[in-house]
């Protein structure tokens, strides 16, 4: 249960969220819902599901706080509470560390990470490129049981289209107990107007296989 957990809280985070900082004063919020292992023939009965709850915050030019919660069918609710702060800003180029602390199954841990982010255009498109390496400890249910680390590296890559639709391909990998966990999320976005936009895509496993998992989700800037 806790290497589902682990997974699925790592790719809950939304395609936007990256080296770049938030200005002062602006939030980004993003829910979302992934749906696994749907059949019609046997009624959804071996549906599961997760859903998740994210937020970022600009509390100086610089310093961008953040939450991301989430629950599933098959995993306690997990909570984590990060800081991004940029260390490198050269034109286009961005460098962030992050650091988080939180729960996964009400086992605590801490993670550090660094998160790199390049801007370009692509025929009079606007197209981004992030990288982030993380290293996470995980400490048992008493106090003098030994940690367990997990590591993931995850890239994306986007593109901005017309009337602001954006087009997502995301590569998670993530290492337990030496073991890597590869899977490939693509995502479509949508502005439904205002300060909304729709979210959805499909994550595939690229170890097990099987049909794709499903994400729904809905973004609000302000």
């Amino acid at each position: 249960m806790l290497r589902l957990a682990a997974l699925l809280i790592i790719i809950a985070h939304p395609a936007w969220s990256g080296a770049w900082p938030r200005d002062r004063g602006q939030w980004f919020l993003a829910t979302s819902v992934e749906v696994r292992n749907y059949a019609i023939a046997d009624r959804f009965q071996s549906l599961s599901y997760y859903s998740s709850f994210y937020m970022e915050h600009g509390l100086t030019d610089r310093l961008t706080v953040g939450l991301n919660a989430g629950h599933g069918s098959t995993a306690d609710t997990d909570v984590r509470g990060f800081l991004r702060l940029p260390i490198l800003g050269q034109g286009a180029r961005k460098l962030a560390l992050e650091l988080s602390v939180g729960k996964i199954d009400h086992k605590p841990y801490t993670g550090i990470g660094l998160q790199y982010g390049y801007g370009f255009n692509v025929a009079g498109r606007s197209a981004w490129f992030s990288a982030e390496a993380r290293i996470e400890h995980t400490l048992g249910e008493e106090a003098s049981m030994q940690s367990k680390r997990q590591s993931k590296f995850d890239v994306t890559l986007g593109m901005t289209h017309l009337n602001d639709v954006k087009t997502i391909l995301q590569v998670f990998n993530t290492e337990i107990d030496d073991v890597l966990y590869p899977t490939l999320a693509t995502g479509l976005v949508v502005p439904l107007g205002g300060e909304f936009s729709l979210e959805s895509g499909l994550l595939f496993d690229m170890i097990d296989g099987g049909r794709p998992g499903l994400k729904f989700g809905l973004w609000k800037e302000f």
